[in-house]
């Protein structure tokens, strides 16, 4: 969230899919993210 808010959170594979522009748009990269690393994320 911090990345979102400072306005440098990219989507996308490698960040090059441009600017995040919505709240649940930088929930969802998170988690995804999260998930790569490996960590457990709770279902919805």
């Amino acid at each position: 969230m911090h990345e979102f808010k400072a306005g440098t959170l990219k989507s996308g594979k490698n960040g090059k899919g441009g600017k995040v522009k919505s709240r649940k748009q930088a929930v969802a990269i998170g988690i995804s993210e999260a998930k790569e690393a490996g960590l457990k994320v709770p279902s919805k």
